[in-house]
């Protein structure tokens, strides 16, 4: 299956250049470099951003700053979560699984409080897609994407550890549609053109 006529590497995106004429990404210029970047379109202190979904928005800014941003949404095949959406993940940690399998992460998510603890009761127990936006499970360029086998809750420690396979967009997702951003900043106000 051909999903999409760019260069995608664990969410490093570089914009390819476009042949036809009437594209309106053929006016970029033929290579541009994305970063994960916070999705400033969502409010993330709002609960509902640790409920498990089958749509997946990811932001990305242009590196070096720019006024360009892209914006990708995902059909996902299983239930996920973007952690980085919610203020209420204090901390996401990744480390090498003691399993016999070294393919194997474990992931550690702590909340801020009782209330985001217990909204991640109601996460299936296996096979969620954790998407990750830290120092310790992905790259800066890059963000990582689990699948989870296995989890335990800790109340006495507001968290949830997982152990995770790393996998790839395409063991996870059924399709991706990808919108390109102008940004305009006025007044300490970001607009938003597409």
């Amino acid at each position: 299956m051909v999903w999409f006529t760019l260069f995608v590497a664990a969410s490093l995106l570089r914009l390819a250049h476009c042949s036809d004429p009437n594209d309106q990404a053929a006016a970029l210029p033929t290579s541009r470099t994305f970063l994960p970047a916070r999705d400033w379109t969502i409010n993330h202190r709002e609960f509902s951003q640790l409920d498990t979904t089958t749509t997946a928005t990811l932001m990305f800014m242009e590196e070096p700053s720019s006024s360009m941003a892209m914006s990708t949404t995902m059909d996902m095949i299983y239930q996920t979560l973007i952690l980085e959406n919610s203020a209420y993940v204090n901390r996401v940690v990744c480390s090498s699984s003691s399993s016999s399998s070294p393919t194997m992460t474990n992931i550690e998510v702590s909340f801020r409080n009782e209330h985001a603890f217990e909204r991640s009761s109601h996460w299936p127990e296996e096979s969620i897609v954790l998407i990750t936006n830290s120092k310790t499970c992905n790259p800066r360029a890059e963000r990582g994407v689990f699948l989870t086998k296995k989890s335990v809750y800790d109340a006495e420690s507001l968290c949830v550890r997982f152990e995770a396979l790393a996998v790839t967009w395409t063991d996870v997702a059924n399709t991706m549609a990808i919108s390109y951003l102008e940004l305009e900043q006025k007044d300490s106000v970001m607009k938003i053109q597409t």
